[in-house]
């Protein structure tokens, strides 16, 4: 590197402009590159600068302990990770949410979400190792305190944030949504949000609060919304249609949920707005159809194929290895209730004055837990427990392994039934994302707030950065290492400070091995010096 000065003169007077540069051989020429305009320091620390670099690229490194003192040699000190957080940045900026945000704390803790998930303590904490100042335009003296600031200020607007977040998702037609609530529980008892409900996370006796995400056709997330621990899946459904209509204007919606969600009142809410569905039905449904003559169970084959009926079609097809599961899975089931019988059956053999009617209920109930006590037969003989199968009732379940049936309101030729299959398909995308958001990448678990407002900035924040991470997997998919290995080696990109004639340089550390990759499949290149400053201003 050297530094480079140009000197203009305007009516008489001389501006100097001085860079800090490099020159780089590319062919047979010699191009040159402004790293950074310097212009800013006093002309005394411009003139140093230019003279330890000179002293620098004529080998003038004595190893003397003066000499490395003097202010004509480099002092390295202040290593920090930037590669993870430059990269999130520019993802940010790419999607435009710094602007939509307008709030560079919040934007702090929404990329340090994907790069470091914690408490907002530990958030504050974990900016002391970044450049933020130099990246971001942060000052590093926050704490806590400044962040649950930030997310009081942003969750205000966060129906603005996402009616602008969707109107730049530049999609000719945003007219399919994907929608799906999970729950997530809490080990206190103070939340203003949680309840007793249904827990999908197998926690009982936890309260909880319930979460809808709602997404475009490709998995994007537009929109989020904390509903009390006790709401039914249902009944977070009505406010998704009003949001879709009212706040994203969009005339024609189809709007895709699984059986769960979409039943008969919901569809009725659709119509009100000229909207449509795509869901699927139980099997109890499908049986009962099967037995109106509605569908026949010999459509069910590898191919799809569909049945219309008073304006509704169903689209069936049967899976051969989900067939396969199940079968297994019944099978798994029945053998586990006979154990348990054996198990029972030994006790009441070491212990003759055991409750044999106790012990015969136990076993029945958790035939029932398992959905399998219409497949045995479980009877008590001479205090003994038998458990045998009912052949006729579990050829009659087996007649139905594998198959599904979707159900919708779309009519042919409009759409064809293999584009409604792939449609019905996607939602599986919003499964995946909330996997991220709970387990596997963003952890909105363990959830420290008490204030309704706090559990609503929090939970956004996450979906927030479950946009960003989708926006880096999706560009980085085709890599073979997994998404966590890939952010991981971002984080190994450091940057220093290398004190030199008086100024601070901050300088990144070239990357290497998967974080050079990385880059290169992103199309990100981090700049080779950060910022400089004069070494008496700290």
């Amino acid at each position: 590197m050297f530094v480079r000065i140009y000197k203009k003169m305007v009516n008489g007077k001389v501006y100097k402009t001085a860079y800090l540069a490099e020159g780089k051989r590319v062919g047979k020429k010699i191009v040159v590159t402004h790293l950074l305009n310097i212009s800013h320091l006093p002309e005394e620390q411009i003139q140093s600068l230019n003279i330890a670099m000179k002293a620098q690229k004529a080998g003038k490194q004595i190893v003397s302990v003066d000499a490395l003192q003097s202010q004509h040699y480099a002092k390295i000190s202040n290593s920090r990770q930037v590669g993870a957080l430059y990269v999130f940045y520019q993802l940010a900026k790419q999607i435009g949410l710094d602007v939509i945000l307008n709030n560079a704390l919040f934007l702090f803790m929404v990329i340090a979400r994907v790069i470091h998930p914690a408490s907002k303590r530990s958030t504050a904490i974990y900016a002391e190792r970044l450049p933020i100042k130099e990246i971001m335009n942060i000052n590093t003296n926050f704490d806590e305190n400044n962040l649950y600031q930030a997310m009081d200020n942003v969750i205000l607007r966060q129906e603005k944030i996402e009616d602008t977040l969707f109107e730049n998702l530049n999609s000719e037609k945003n007219d399919l949504f994907l929608y799906d609530v999970t729950s997530s529980y809490f080990e206190g008892e103070k939340n203003e949000l949680s309840d007793y409900g249904y827990n999908r996370d197998g926690k009982k006796g936890k309260k909880q609060i319930v979460i809808g995400l709602l997404t475009a056709s490709d998995g994007t997330p537009v929109s989020i919304e904390v509903f009390k621990g006790n709401t039914s899946d249902t009944k977070t459904f009505k406010s998704q249609i009003e949001k879709v209509c009212k706040r994203f204007k969009v005339k024609r919606v189809t709007m895709v949920g699984d059986k769960g969600m979409i039943k008969s009142t919901q569809t009725e809410q659709l119509s009100t707005e000229d909207f449509h569905y795509i869901t699927t039905i139980t099997k109890p449904q499908i049986r009962s159809l099967i037995n109106k003559g509605v569908l026949d169970i010999q459509l069910f084959d590898n191919e799809l194929m569909e049945v219309t009926v008073d304006g509704e079609r169903y689209i069936m097809r049967r899976n051969q290895q989900r067939a396969q599961e199940n079968k297994k899975t019944r099978q798994d089931k029945i053998n586990k209730i006979k154990e348990l019988a054996n198990l029972k059956n030994e006790y009441f053999v070491k212990h003759k004055k055991a409750d044999y009617q106790k012990g015969l209920k136990e076993i029945q109930n958790k035939a029932l837990n398992l959905h399998i006590n219409n497949l045995v037969d479980i009877k008590l003989e001479e205090d003994i427990i038998k458990v045998n199968d009912i052949k006729e009732s579990i050829e009659y379940d087996m007649l139905l392994d594998g198959c599904y049936c979707i159900k919708t309101d779309l009519i042919e030729p409009q759409v064809k039934k293999e584009v409604i299959h792939e449609r019905y398909k996607s939602l599986s995308q919003v499964e995946q994302d909330f996997k991220k958001m709970k387990t596997t990448h963003l952890e909105v678990r363990p959830i420290y707030h008490t204030k309704e407002n706090r559990t609503r900035g929090h939970v956004f924040l996450v979906m927030l950065a479950l946009r960003l991470l989708n926006e880096f997997i999706k560009k980085t998919c085709e890599m073979e290492e997994p998404i966590d290995e890939l952010i991981s080696s971002l984080n190994e990109v450091v940057c220093v400070d290398e004190e030199i004639g008086g100024v601070i340089i901050t300088r990144v550390i070239k990357p290497a091995g998967i974080a050079e990759k990385v880059l290169e499949k992103l199309g990100i290149q981090i700049p080779e010096v950060l910022g400089t400053v004069c070494a008496n201003d700290f």
